[in-house]
């Protein structure tokens, strides 16, 4: 039975277009609860105050293997070996140490540690009595103390003077190992071949050598030792601290009497298989030379090169350090500099007694040999050991400074 259309019956807000009626009181929006205006801020409100959904925890995922070496766990110069992704295994041969991480004292360890004198016993020693030094130099006991003290003053004095001179930097360099101990850093007496090839410097030897008024020349000089007992140590010093040294980049300028020693050095890179010049040189954040000419500054040399090896990424690792152009008022180029800084200051301070273990007052005979490693200078330690104090240092003097013999004074030799 169909149904009359009714104009004046309510309509329902919820039908469609085109749907017919249902039958039944018909329902508005006002009469199901107020306008639908009113109701949407009440729903917003209720959505805010529920709790939202719970977050799903990302699917767990194993992480890379990370080589346990890497956390330098093998002490007192232990090596480690690595087993598997994550075991270790130290190798205490010779430590005097064993133990997982070479931390347990062997029986000769033990007793060495047990009679070592007290510090401040020997502190008293090395401040009252001079006639303990000539004890220390006629017994074992120079080789366990001074040796340390000797390691230590090298170390201080090549970081802030020799390597502060040729680096040519204008940051002042520190010889401080408390810096490091808050890292991780491997301690142990090893260089990397890198290094040893790098250290070549044959090319610092200048021409000729002259020694007071008196010229020598390669055949004179070489593996001739008369002439420190002839001269003294304080003449020598003098005297190769008033003349120029050599300059090791740029090429040509290594003697014919040690050519051979650049000769064998590229032979055993080749045999070693070390990498391209310019693959070290990305190594080590710098940009790889695109040219001979690039690499020389000059162009006959560059035509040499490329004669010889074709492109410049066929260049090798020593001759490519040897025949960099120098940077001005320099000996080397920027390849030494940034390649064989690093290499030097990280096997410096990789030295057993610039660790935490080691760096203490205790391990120099007490406060006094302390204070000698901390306080030493190039000068101090020539001066210290010989009759007079003779010019010693890095940087050749003025030409108008006075170039006499040394002062004589008192020896304080140790």
């Amino acid at each position: 039975m169909s149904r009359e259309f009714d104009p004046e019956a309510p309509r329902n807000p919820l039908r469609l277009p085109g749907e017919p009626r249902m039958p039944g009181p018909a329902l508005t929006s006002r009469s199901a609860g107020g306008s639908r205006l009113h109701r949407w801020p009440l729903l917003l409100l209720l959505l805010l105050l529920l709790p939202p959904p719970p977050v799903l925890p990302a699917e767990a995922r194993t992480p890379a293997p990370v080589n346990p070496c890497c956390y330098y766990p093998c002490q007192h110069q232990g090596i480690c070996v690595r087993f598997g992704l994550d075991h270790y295994q130290c190798d205490c041969t010779r430590t005097g140490y064993s133990g997982p991480n070479c931390t347990i004292p062997e029986l000769w360890t033990w007793l060495r540690n047990s009679l070592r004198p007290s510090p401040s016993f020997l502190h008293f020693l090395l401040t009252h009595g001079r006639w303990f030094w000539e004890f220390i130099n006629a017994t074992f006991i120079r080789d366990m103390l001074m040796r340390l003290v000797l390691t230590g003053e090298t170390i201080k004095i090549v970081i802030e003077e020799y390597v502060q001179q040729l680096s040519g930097y204008f940051l002042q360099l520190k010889f401080d190992p408390e810096l490091l101990f808050s890292a991780q850093f491997q301690y142990r007496n090893r260089i990397a071949m890198e290094f040893n090839q790098l250290y070549h410097w044959h090319p610092l030897m200048p021409d000729s050598f002259w020694v007071g008024s008196q010229e020598y020349s390669y055949e004179q000089f070489l593996f001739n030792t008369s002439m420190l007992t002839h001269y003294g140590i304080e003449a020598l010093v003098d005297a190769f601290s008033r003349q120029s040294a050599g300059r090791i980049g740029g090429g040509r300028n290594i003697d014919h009497h040690v050519l051979h020693v650049a000769v064998e050095t590229i032979k055993e890179s080749r045999e070693l298989r070390l990498q391209p010049f310019n693959e070290y040189r990305k190594r080590f954040g710098m940009r790889p030379y695109m040219s001979f000419q690039e690499l020389t500054g000059e162009k006959e040399m560059a035509a040499e090169l490329e004669e010889l090896y074709g492109d410049i990424d066929a260049l090798e690792f020593y001759p490519g350090l040897l025949l960099e152009k120098c940077h001005p008022n320099s000996i080397f180029g920027e390849s030494m500099i940034e390649i064989g800084a690093p290499f030097s200051l990280k096997g410096l301070l990789g030295n057993p007694i610039c660790s935490p273990e080691y760096w203490k007052p205790s391990t120099f005979g007490g406060e006094m040999g302390f204070n000698m490693v901390k306080t030493a200078t190039l000068k101090k330690l020539v001066c210290l050991n010989t009759k007079t104090c003779p010019y010693v240092s890095f940087r050749v003097p003025d030409p108008h400074q006075d170039g006499g013999p040394g002062v004589e004074r008192p020896s304080t030799e140790l």
